[in-house]
């Protein structure tokens, strides 16, 4: 009968990153950095012997600082969704499992707000982009945000409100463009429809800016 044997890896050095984690080096194989208090609870030393199941116990813990460490790095430039998030994490090749801990993780901590990421995607898109609920809607559902939180962020009444605002704003811009480009006035109703329609404004919203401006009947063939 063959012997069995257990692969062993030795550990050659064990040093301290910062307050919170140590590295450890292996006479073979890469470095890995663990919580400092894992290497206390595990009794780690350097000259151990560990078998491959230890080892594997160290690289989760390897992955979930590391995609730790990345996550708060992207959150600390601007705010994400939870979908961007897990998008941008898997992009790097973190395994899913770690990602989701840390996605949890980041939730707890208040660093990943699904409800404040909306509402701020909501205020950009109208005070700086100008745009209209169904294009504001559309760029919610990109970013993973869930139908429960796009209608709520969406039913506040500013939302309406500045919706009729904005769609004064450029479409009496447009407007001036389009009549010193065309002399007739169906196309260039048309036109301008077509570009609010590009900007996320519904066609109920077009037609009531029409009908003020008297484009309806243009809009219409009349």
């Amino acid at each position: 009968m063959m012997p069995f044997f257990i692969s062993m890896n030795k550990i050659v050095n064990i040093r301290l990153k910062n307050e919170n984690y140590a590295i450890i080096d292996f006479e073979s194989g890469p470095s890995l950095t663990v919580p400092k208090m894992l290497v206390y609870e595990m009794g780690l030393r350097k000259g151990d012997e560990l078998p491959e199941e230890a080892i594997t116990a160290l690289k989760i813990e390897n992955d979930l600082h590391s995609c730790e460490n990345k996550a708060l790095d992207y959150l600390a430039r601007r705010l994400h969704s939870s979908m961007e998030l897990r998008r941008k994490l898997m992009q790097k090749g973190f395994p899913k499992e770690t990602i989701e801990q840390i996605v949890v993780k980041m939730r707890s901590l208040k660093y990943l707000d699904d409800r404040k990421y909306a509402e701020l995607l909501v205020n950009e898109s109208i005070n700086l982009r100008h745009e209209g609920t169904q294009k504001i809607r559309a760029r919610l559902m990109e970013k993973g945000i869930s139908k429960e939180i796009i209608q709520e962020v969406l039913s506040i009444g500013e939302v309406a409100s500045f919706e009729d605002e904005n769609i004064k704003l450029i479409a009496d811009k447009k407007l001036f463009t389009l009549k010193k480009r065309f002399t007739d006035m169906k196309a260039v109703t048309q036109k301008l429809t077509a570009y609010l329609l590009s900007k996320g404004f519904s066609y109920q919203t077009i037609r009531n800016y029409l009908r003020n401006t008297d484009q309806d009947s243009d809009l219409d063939g009349d």
